[in-house]
């Protein structure tokens, strides 16, 4: 390898923010000197969470496969003041593609409120099942009525408790504490039916308020308090799993209607294939060895007692039933009890029975490098496709 390329490669891999193609990628034969089509997307968690890099290596794979066609400007997420911001932005024009968990879309769309359900989920690998199946897909569909073409599911994961003076282990633990919950009514509810009092906060003001104090507690999964640092203003954390939240990935009505049918294919197939990608590293970070991390720095409580948390906010269920729509939840345990029977499980319990296409076992095999550079300690650098995976795309 020359001086030059070596070079470009290192900064490739060093850089949380990927550029444009590098001198590592073979030339395009054909491509543009500048992309004639520039999407911009946002996301607001921060590098090294599962859900930036998973856009990141979508940027690349667009890049790549496009021949330069299009680009994918990422903004910075601390730019951004947080998922309403983006829903908003994206019907106003100023977006174009998101990535975001489900809960701030009930303002919009109560399409996906049965996510928004405590307890919904028995584990992230069901999850998954349920949403890359009829239900997941018949969901996010929904969308586009409020200008929004659903093209995957990324994952927030399932949130825990995290407190900043005292250990959370049951229901009445939380009472009278001052907990950020994301801005969604059930959430809200759930926290008061725990005792608590609910702050419907953005993310992007949430480190402040739990450093100033203004907060007691708050909850998001092991991801988010790693890679935000939660850590340093949070004393103790409890496993509670209380919900599992999907990030859908959204492009807007409007820009997919001028795509051409190939443009729509390549970018539908990137957004899948970088969905592998996601969850290998997301799975890292429901690992034991990610919760070690936290475990030498917070008091963890591990073993609690789900059946009284799950009994304390069992009434949601019936309380939405009507605004969710009973079929809906009916159908969604359906669902559940099918894909909990059917034994199916692909590379990560995430890409399905039988045989993978070679864009998609790339996918996988570069998250699994993602995820041994975070767990060597090596930061969020993410193994970005090269000129191999380009080949595999058949450019």
């Amino acid at each position: 390898m020359s001086a030059a390329k070596a070079l470009a490669l290192a900064l490739l891999l060093c850089l949380a923010a990927p550029a444009a193609a590098s001198a590592a990628d073979p030339p395009q034969v054909g491509a543009p000197a500048k992309a004639t089509i520039t999407l911009r997307a946002g996301q607001v968690l921060h590098p090294g969470h599962p859900v930036a890099m998973g856009l990141e290596y979508m940027k690349r794979l667009v890049e790549l496969r496009s021949g330069g066609e299009i680009a994918v400007e990422i903004l910075d997420p601390a730019t951004l003041s947080g998922e309403r911001d983006l829903i908003e932005s994206i019907q106003m024009g100023k977006l174009d593609l998101i990535v975001i968990t489900t809960a701030p879309l009930y303002g919009f769309t109560p399409d996906f409120l049965v996510f928004d359900l405590p307890y919904v989920f028995p584990d992230p690998h069901v999850a998954r099942k349920v949403l890359d199946g009829p239900f997941g897909e018949q969901t996010i569909q929904q969308a586009r009525h409020v200008g929004l073409v659903g093209l995957a599911y990324f994952e927030n994961g399932l949130r825990h408790v995290t407190t900043a003076s005292k250990p959370v282990s049951r229901p009445e633990d939380l009472a009278g504490l001052r907990v950020r919950t994301l801005e969604s009514r059930i959430h809200m509810d759930v926290f008061r039916k725990l005792g608590a009092i609910p702050v419907p906060l953005a993310f992007g003001d949430l480190y402040d308020q739990l450093r100033q104090g203004t907060l007691d507690a708050e909850e998001n999964p092991v991801s988010v308090i790693q890679t935000a640092d939660l850590y340093k203003v949070q004393g103790h954390m409890a496993i509670t799993g209380h919900f599992y939240l999907p990030a859908p990935m959204f492009v807007s009505a409007g820009v997919w209607s001028k795509l051409t049918g190939r443009n729509r294919s390549l970018l539908q197939k990137a957004a899948l294939d970088s969905v592998q990608y996601h969850r290998v590293i997301s799975d890292y970070y429901m690992s034991p060895e990610a919760l070690d991390f936290l475990k030498s720095r917070m008091q963890v409580t591990e073993n609690i007692n789900g059946a009284l948390w799950r009994k304390a906010v069992e009434s949601v269920r019936s309380d939405y039933r009507n605004e969710i729509g009973g079929e809906t939840i009916d159908e969604l345990e359906r669902e559940l009890l099918r894909v909990s029977g059917d034994g199916s499980s692909g590379p990560s319990g995430s890409a399905g029975p039988g045989p993978v296409d070679p864009e998609t076992a790339a996918a996988i095999a570069a998250g699994k490098e993602a995820a041994a550079a975070i767990a060597a300690g090596k930061g969020s650098a993410a193994a970005l496709p090269d000129g191999k995976e380009a080949a595999a795309a058949g450019r």
